[in-house]
C-alpha cells in the first residue's frame, strides 16, 4: 500500500497486528478458530447453523428478505465458508447442505471469463454462487442476473470474481487454498 504523498513514508507497508476478525451473517458470527473448528459433516454443521438460524433475533435484517428462508440464510454464509479459513471438509459439508434446500434455483452453464464455466446456486432472491463443478472452488457471486451458456458481466455493480483464493500464516508464502 502506497500513502499519500506528503504523510510519510510512500513505499509498500505491512500491517500484521492481531486483531479480532469475524466472519457470517446476522446477530451470530465466528471467530477464525471457530470457522476452523466447524463440523465436517452436514449433519454437524446443518444442526449448528439451524440452531444459529434459529437464535437469530433479526431473520430478515440478517438475510436481507422479508421473509428469508434457511436456504437463503445458508447462501448468505457462502463467504464466510467458501471463502474463509473453513476447512475442505466443512465447505463440503456447507454444499451438502446447500444441495438438499427447497427454494434455491440452480442454473448451469455460467461463462466466467477467464475462469472457466460454473454453476450458480441462487437463493431465490437474487443473489447467486458460481460454482466451479470440477473444483467446487467459489468462481464468482452476484446479484446480477444469470443465463445458462451466457458470460456473466462482470463489469456490473454487484460481481466479485474469484481469481484465487487461500490463506497463510506467513507474509511472502503464497496462500494454499
Amino acid at each position: 500500500l502506497a500513502g499519500p504523498a506528503g504523510f510519510g513514508d510512500t513505499g509498500p507497508s505491512t500491517s500484521n497486528y492481531s486483531m479480532s476478525s469475524h466472519w457470517g451473517i446476522g446477530h451470530i458470527q465466528l471467530t477464525m478458530s471457530g470457522i476452523k473448528a466447524l463440523p465436517r459433516t452436514a449433519a454437524g454443521l446443518g444442526k449448528l447453523l439451524h440452531r444459529m438460524w434459529n437464535n437469530e433475533p433479526d431473520k430478515a435484517a440478517a438475510v436481507g428478505f422479508p421473509h428469508p428462508s434457511f436456504g437463503q440464510y445458508l447462501v448468505g454464509w457462502a463467504g464466510a465458508l467458501l471463502a474463509g479459513p473453513a476447512s475442505s471438509g466443512t465447505r463440503a459439508a456447507y454444499y451438502q447442505l446447500l444441495a438438499g434446500q427447497p427454494g434455491l434455483t440452480i442454473v448451469k452453464g455460467i461463462i466466467v471469463p477467464s475462469l472457466g464455466v460454473g454453476i450458480a446456486v441462487g437463493d431465490g432472491g437474487g443473489d447467486y454462487l458460481i460454482i466451479d463443478p470440477g473444483t467446487a472452488q467459489l468462481m464468482a457471486y452476484t446479484t446480477a442476473p444469470v443465463h445458462a451458456n451466457f458470460p456473466l458481466a462482470e463489469s456490473d455493480a454487484g460481481v466479485e470474481v474469484y481469481q484465487a483464493m487461500g490463506w497463510t500464516n506467513h507474509l511472502g508464502v503464497p496462500a494454499q487454498p
